[in-house]
């Protein structure tokens, strides 16, 4: 833990998972943090929906001191479930090797931020970044309502639309790109759930499942004590909407309500009738236009004083279920390596050795997207299963591996050992 003499002030731009997480982080090694968030609260209606948290990113989790409150907000699942789109037909069944939950994102933050106050992070809501200023020994940050924030050093994890990251020179003229592909975010309640035997059935079943075929593909799983089913409905034939009406190239909102749900409705009609049942039973759903950044991004300035984590640095398709998981392992790599440092300190150093760290492993997970676009996108009756070819749990269980037996806090250690060994860190 830092001493009073150097402890750091750390101003985090962003309250969501990686913000939370980073702010906690260093608040238990003793620094002094303070976090800007745009919301006034957490509520349902800003926080999202339903998120998978696998275990490279509950190791993270369990860092933070939330052992007991996180088992009250998580479900799990023992099996993956796959399943041909148009019949339901079982394609693939797979034991869950490795701990895998499954929460609301609102519960998530709600949890994150009780954890941070108690801790004694600050926290300035309904505020948002408007510029930085560079001095000699760190960053004055001007907020919306006009205050200045004094900090050692600015973490920008304030996510795809990121405010702070064209702060950094060079990343000025890099907006988020739209892929095509759209992503459908439907939570139903379960009492509407069991108003039909094979939607009811669902809630039987000890697995997430996967309904795969015609360019697109269904995730869903329980959350909130298995009172709610969340279906992530992937959707790679949008291109730029046209089939909807909707020839939308803007990037300025990605998110959104679905206006014409009986035509939603119909593009889903060669789903088996279990989706469609579903589908009727909802009023409305969540459109996401699905944006990346290119893997170009500056992740932190020359001074190394603004560094950014998370969706702000990095930001990709979410076909891997691995968005909040990456967020959660940048803030734990980022802040074990900025509690470990000791005057004089080097921040260009730390920051080049988060993003060299960092950067690879991203690029795994793009790698990984790609090739789940690519078994989603085979004709229907390609769709792989028993006795043909491998599943894609089976095709992808090598880089499931890599991903789930990750662990940031270890890995960045080993970074900082052989920093120290090469002279590269103070």
């Amino acid at each position: 833990m830092a001493d009073t003499l150097h402890a750091l002030s750390v101003a985090i731009v962003g309250g969501g998972v990686g913000g939370l997480t980073a702010a906690i982080t260093l608040r238990q090694q003793g620094h002094n943090i303070t976090v800007i968030e745009q919301k006034q609260q957490y509520l349902d209606s800003n926080g999202g929906g339903g998120l998978s948290i696998s275990f490279n990113a509950i190791r993270c989790l369990l860092r933070l001191g939330i052992d007991e409150e996180l088992k009250q907000i998580a479900d799990e699942a023992t099996e993956w479930l796959v399943q041909r789109h148009s019949d339901g037909v079982e394609k693939s069944r797979t034991k869950v090797e490795k701990w895998r939950i499954f929460v609301h994102r609102t519960d998530l933050l709600r949890v994150l931020h009780r954890r941070a106050a108690q801790l004694g992070v600050q926290f300035m809501f309904g505020q948002s970044f408007q510029s930085l200023q560079e001095v000699e020994h760190g960053v004055k940050v001007q907020i919306s309502n006009g205050e200045i924030v004094d900090a050692d050093v600015l973490l920008g994890a304030d996510g795809i639309n990121s405010k702070v990251r064209p702060a950094i020179p060079g990343n000025r003229d890099i907006p988020p790109e739209l892929t095509g592909h759209r992503t459908f975010l439907v939570d139903v309640p379960k009492q509407k759930m069991d108003q039909h035997p094979d939607t009811a059935e669902l809630y039987s079943l000890p697995a997430f499942q996967s309904w795969i075929g015609g360019q697109r593909a269904i995730i869903g799983w329980t959350m909130r004590g298995r009172e709610s089913y969340h279906f992530q409905m992937n959707d790679h034939r949008v291109g730029n909407g046209e089939y909807r009406g909707t020839n939308d190239g803007s990037t300025e909102r990605f998110v959104s309500r679905v206006a014409d749900m009986p035509a939603f409705r119909e593009s889903w009609k060669d789903y088996e009738p279990t989706v469609r049942q579903m589908l009727d039973a909802v009023e409305s759903c969540t459109e996401w236009k699905i944006a990346e950044l290119p893997e170009h991004v500056a992740w932190s300035d020359a001074s190394g004083r603004v560094i950014l984590i998370g969706d702000a640095a990095h930001a990709f398709a979410p076909f891997a279920g691995q968005g909040a998981c990456m967020a959660l392992e940048d803030a734990t790599v980022l802040s074990a390596m900025i509690s470990r440092m000791k005057p004089p300190y080097d921040w260009p150093a730390v920051a080049q050795a988060y993003a060299r760290m960092r950067q690879p492993r991203i690029h795994l997970i793009r790698e990984n997207i790609r090739a789940i676009i690519a078994i989603c996108c085979q004709p229907a009756d390609d769709v792989p299963g028993p006795g043909s070819a491998p599943t894609m749990p089976h095709l992808l269980k090598d880089e499931f591996e890599v991903v789930q037996n990750y662990d940031a806090f270890e890995e960045a250690l080993k970074v900082w050992d052989t920093l120290r060994l090469n002279g590269e860190r103070n």
